[in-house]
């Protein structure tokens, strides 16, 4: 039985009161972030004056619509957290337009800052900062020469002809559509309180990181719509206390690798339905998450046996503290809150190194590797020797000097150097930019590992994934006891 005496506004006030979400004056005294949104759709019109000029279009042509999707499409997002928009453009306009005019455009504006161009992804982005508030714009070029400022989303047609980048870019905003009709107007706030209290649970404990082998802000999304729909009509008054209850209580017994679907069946085109098991995409998934919306993608697709194992504990965990009834309310959230102790938890750490001497290769290679961590743990969990493997998905970045090339063999190694200089060596001074990844591992013998064949592996696969401009670019990995990682990281144990 949940705790009913933790009423609704004990959690908004927390939430406040640690700077989760903002305060009513904070709304009022910063940028309100539908200015946000009001000062894209304020660059469009230069935007399709640049875009006549390139194709010599005579005629007028109809305008793209800019749309918020996401964590603040739906109202759970967290203070400072990411704006996701998706301009849905005219036919008349190309992605190549909008890579080369919206980003000159967007400069001009004096109150954006840091944009740049993410081409080289699933979905290609526009990244900015306004106002410390990053902001991540996605194309979509529909088959029509007209877009309705209305748009429904819903609207299968919408994706007759669309090559495959824009009918990804169209997944976000059609799942945003789906929720929020899925949801009775009533329970939407105490629906957004739940997912914003969710999602700093999950940024405490570390367990919100899609690369690396956790959920992100759309799983943790659907994770709690499958519990408001089951869940909704059995209680008189729906309260964030019973809901996060019923949430962890649901996902802590739910017998994965079962598929969890907020839809009856799942949609294919134009009101078709589709057979789980012919999905291709789901037949090696750990914890598959069916997204609501054609074509259904899994919403957790790189989840191991380890990270859901990891996952589960913390599901528990959160489960027995709100059940607790010897605490007062205000300890139970924060004893729900706190962030997972890594040095208490493991005494043992794999640690990949990846070092770099131009910074634009750093910057590359901190998007990728993450993606690739759960390749390595992937290939040591079958081991019988650990009890709990669990990656770190916050890395240590930093910036080493070194003087002789013993020094800067030391620090692409991953090892540790003290800055003293030998005279004997011949100079030879630079700079690496280093990136630190961890994996704790808790082991189930006293007996020594041997990872190595699993090493050299990941290794291989590492190299593989390099072009011709990573030649700076070297890969490390060690073992470490729990005091060199705390020495590391500068933490007191």
């Amino acid at each position: 039985m949940s705790r009913l005496d933790i009423m609704d506004r004990f959690w908004v006030h927390y939430l406040q009161e640690t700077q989760v979400i903002e305060t009513p004056e904070e709304k009022t005294k910063r940028w309100i972030r539908e200015k946000v949104i009001a000062l894209f759709r304020s660059t469009l019109q230069e935007f399709i004056r640049c875009v006549k000029k390139e194709h010599g279009y005579k005629r007028d042509i109809a305008s793209p619509i800019l749309s918020p999707f996401g964590s603040y499409g739906i109202g759970g997002y967290v203070k400072n957290a990411d704006i996701d928009i998706v301009m849905i453009a005219p036919h008349s306009i190309k992605r190549a337009d909008f890579f080369k005019f919206f980003p000159a455009n967007l400069k001009q504006l004096a109150t954006i800052r840091d944009v740049e161009c993410v081409k080289r992804t699933a979905v290609p982005i526009i990244k900015c900062v306004v106002d410390n508030i990053s902001i991540d714009i996605s194309f979509v070029r529909l088959k029509s020469n007209q877009v309705d400022p209305k748009i429904n989303f819903l609207d299968d047609s919408l994706l007759n002809d669309l090559d495959e980048v824009c009918l990804a870019s169209m997944d976000g905003p059609r799942v945003n559509q789906y929720i929020l009709n899925s949801i009775k107007e009533q329970h939407l706030p105490i629906f957004c309180l739940c997912l914003q209290s969710i999602k700093h649970w999950a940024m405490r404990r570390q367990i919100y990181n899609k690369p690396s082998g956790y959920l992100n802000g759309s799983s943790w999304t659907i994770l709690l719509l499958k519990t408001y729909l089951v869940k909704r009509n059995q209680v008189a008054e729906l309260t964030v206390t019973y809901l996060l209850d019923q949430f962890f209580q649901l996902w802590m017994d739910w017998p994965w690798p079962v598929p969890v679907c907020v839809t009856d069946s799942i949609p294919g085109k134009d009101g078709t339905t589709v057979e789980y098991d012919s999905l291709v995409e789901f037949e090696q998934a750990c914890m598959p998450i069916v997204s609501p919306c054609y074509p259904v993608v899994n919403a957790a697709p790189n989840v191991t046996l380890s990270t859901r194992k990891v996952l589960q504990r913390e599901f528990e965990r959160a489960a027995f503290i709100l059940e607790r009834t010897d605490l007062e309310p205000r300890e139970v959230l924060r004893k729900l809150f706190n962030p997972v102790d890594y040095f208490a938890r493991f005494s043992h750490f794999l640690s990949i190194t990846t070092s770099s001497s131009r910074q634009r290769s750093h910057e590359i290679w901190t998007r990728k590797m993450p993606y690739n961590i759960p390749q390595l743990i992937t290939m040591i969990e079958s081991r019988k020797e650990f009890k709990l493997i669990q990656a770190i998905y916050n890395p240590k970045q930093e910036t080493k000097t070194y003087a002789t090339e013993r020094e800067k063999t030391a620090l692409r190694h991953g090892e540790w150097i003290d800055g003293s200089v030998s005279y004997t060596e011949p100079l030879n001074p630079g700079t690496l930019y280093l990136t630190h990844y961890f994996i704790g591992m808790k082991l189930d013998t006293d007996k020594e590992i041997d990872l190595s064949e699993e090493t050299r592996s990941f290794m291989a696969y590492l190299d593989s994934k390099r072009n011709a401009n990573d030649d700076d670019v070297s890969f490390a990995i060690n073992h470490m006891r729990r005091k060199q990682i705390a020495k590391m990281m500068n933490y007191p144990i």
